[in-house]
C-alpha cells in the first residue's frame, strides 16, 4: 500500500483517538487501595525480619492485571464504541448545516410579502370565498394568466357562456349605489393624489379609479393619472418582477426558475404577446430538460404549452415536433396519469388548425378513450373531456359526431357530483347549438329552456350560500 493511500487511513484513526470514549472503569488510580491494602497487610501480619518479595509480587500483580484491563476496555471503546459516536456527530452537524441551506434558499427563492401585500389579501379572502367553487376556478384562471379575454377563457380552459356569466354577475359589485360609489372612489382619489410618490404596488388602484370614472363619464377627473395607469397590468407585472427576481438570484438549473419561465410564458400567451411567449416558454422547456430530465412530467408538460405557442404562431411544423415527443413520452412513461389524454388533446387542436379534421377527430376520439381508461366512466374527467370534443366537432362542422359527444356527456352528468349546474348548463347549452346548426329548432328550443333553468337553479343557490 503506498503513502498516498496510507496517509487517510491515518488520519481517521488520529482523529478516532482525539475523540475516544475514554476508558474510566479500570483507572490505574482504582489501584491505588488496593495496592495500600496489601502493605496494611504486610506490616501487620509479617514480621521485621520476613523479605519485601511477597509484598512486591502481590502489588506487581494488582497494577498488572489493572493496567491489562484499562488496555482492553480503551482499545474496545477506541475501536468500537468511538467511530459510531465520531459517525452520529459529523452526521447531526451534516444536518445541521443542510437545514441552514434550505432556510436560506427557501427566503432567496421567495420575495417577503409586504405589509400592505398582506392587508390585500386579508381584504380580498372573504370576497373569493362567496364566488362558489366555479367561480374560484375561474378566478384562479385568471389570476395564473393575468388580463385574459372571456373567448381565450372558453376555448382554451372550455368555461360555457352560462358559467362565465353567472361568474361576472357575482363578482362584480352591485350593491353599492352609484352616489356611495362615487362619493368611495373620490375619496380613494384623494388618498392617491396624496401619496408623495405611487410605486408599482399602487399602480392597480389608480387603473381601477381611472376605469371606474371613464365609465362614468367625468374622465377630467383622472386625467391626470390615465397617462401613468394606461396600459398597466398589475398581474403581468408581478409575473415579470418575479421572473426578474429568478433570473437575478436563482441558478438556471433550480426548479423555481423554469417555473418562473413557464409562468411568465403562459402569461403572454394570454395576453396575445406570441413572440415573447414563443421565447418564454422555449427557455422553459431548456431549463426544465436540464433540471428534471427529457422524460419527466415537467419537460412533457412544457412540450405541449410550446406546441400551443407554436401553433397559434402557426408553425405547425415546429409545433408537430413538440407534440410528437410530449405524446410519445406521455405514452411511455405516464400512461395512467391525466397528462397523456390531455396531450392528446393539444394533438387533436393542432390537427385541427392545419385543418386535418379526420385527424382531429380521430385524436379526441382517442383522448376520450384515455380519460375512460384512466378516470373512469362516469367521470368529471371524461365528461369534460367529452364536451371538449363536442366543442371541436362543432368548429369543424361535424354535428353527427358532435351530438353523439355531448349527448353522451348529458347522459351522465346528473351522476356526477364533481359537476356544476353551471357546467350541465353549459352542456345542454352546447347540445341546442348543435340542433340550432342542424336546423332542428323546435329541439334546440327545449335543450335552450332546459339549459336556463339549470342556470337559475345554479344562480339561487349561490345566492342561498351568501
Amino acid at each position: 500500500m503506498d503513502e498516498e493511500s496510507k496517509t487517510p487511513v491515518l488520519m481517521y484513526w488520529r482523529y478516532a483517538w482525539r475523540n475516544r470514549i475514554k476508558a474510566r472503569f479500570f483507572s490505574p488510580y482504582r489501584a491505588i487501595p488496593t495496592v495500600a491494602a496489601s502493605v496494611l497487610q504486610f506490616l501487620w501480619k509479617h514480621k521485621a525480619q520476613t523479605p519485601f518479595t511477597e509484598m512486591w509480587i502481590t502489588m506487581a500483580i494488582v497494577v498488572a492485571v489493572y493496567l491489562t484491563l484499562f488496555i482492553l476496555e480503551s482499545l474496545w471503546k477506541f475501536a468500537v464504541l468511538t467511530p459510531p459516536k465520531n459517525y452520529d456527530e459529523q452526521l447531526e452537524v451534516i444536518q445541521n448545516c443542510m437545514g441552514q441551506i434550505g432556510a436560506l434558499e427557501e427566503a432567496q427563492r421567495e420575495p417577503q410579502i409586504s405589509p400592505q401585500e398582506q392587508r390585500r389579501r386579508e381584504l380580498v379572502s372573504p370576497r373569493i370565498r362567496e364566488l362558489g367553487e366555479v367561480g374560484r376556478h375561474i378566478l384562479r384562471c385568471i389570476a395564473d394568466h393575468g388580463e385574459i379575454r372571456l373567448l381565450a377563457l372558453h376555448a382554451e380552459y372550455n368555461f360555457g357562456e352560462a358559467t362565465l356569466n353567472g361568474f361576472l354577475q357575482r363578482a362584480i359589485p352591485s350593491s353599492l349605489r352609484r352616489d356611495d360609489a362615487d362619493a368611495l372612489y373620490l375619496e380613494l382619489l384623494s388618498v392617491i393624489r396624496g401619496m408623495p410618490d405611487p410605486d408599482s404596488d399602487k399602480h392597480w388602484i389608480i387603473s381601477d379609479c381611472v376605469e371606474y370614472f371613464t365609465k362614468r363619464g367625468r374622465e377630467e377627473l383622472v386625467a391626470d393619472l390615465a397617462a401613468s395607469a394606461a396600459n398597466r397590468n398589475v398581474y403581468a407585472a408581478i409575473v415579470k418582477e418575479r421572473l426578474d427576481h429568478a433570473e437575478q438570484t436563482l441558478s438556471e438549473d433550480d426548479p423555481a426558475f423554469a417555473e418562473a419561465l413557464l409562468t411568465a410564458g403562459n402569461n403572454a400567451t394570454f395576453e396575445g404577446n406570441y413572440q415573447e411567449a414563443e421565447q418564454l416558454l422555449e427557455r422553459s422547456l431548456a431549463a426544465s430538460e436540464r433540471i428534471h430530465g427529457e422524460r419527466s412530467s415537467q419537460v412533457l408538460f412544457a412540450l405541449s404549452r410550446v406546441c400551443i405557442i407554436k401553433r397559434l404562431l402557426g408553425k405547425f411544423a415546429e409545433a408537430e415536433s413538440a407534440i410528437q415527443k410530449a405524446v410519445n413520452g406521455t405514452r411511455e412513461c405516464f400512461p395512467d396519469q391525466g397528462l397523456y389524454p390531455w396531450t392528446l388533446e393539444n394533438l387533436a387542436l393542432l390537427r385541427e388548425a392545419e385543418g386535418k379534421t379526420d385527424d382531429a377527430e380521430r385524436s379526441y376520439a382517442e383522448a376520450v378513450a384515455e380519460y375512460e381508461k384512466i378516470c373512469g366512466f362516469p367521470s368529471y374527467e371524461t365528461a369534460e373531456a367529452l364536451y371538449h370534443q363536442s366543442g371541436c366537432l362543432l368548429r369543424m362542422g361535424k354535428t353527427a359526431p358532435d351530438e353523439a359527444a355531448i349527448r353522451r356527456a348529458i347522459s351522465v352528468m346528473h351522476g356526477v357530483e364533481q359537476l356544476s349546474d353551471y357546467e350541465k348548463s353549459d352542456y345542454l347549452g352546447t347540445l341546442a347549438s348543435i340542433l340550432e346548426a342542424a336546423g332542428r329548432n323546435s329541439e334546440a328550443t327545449e335543450m335552450k329552456s332546459r339549459a336556463d333553468e339549470l342556470f337559475q337553479r345554479a344562480e339561487k343557490q349561490n345566492e342561498n350560500q351568501e
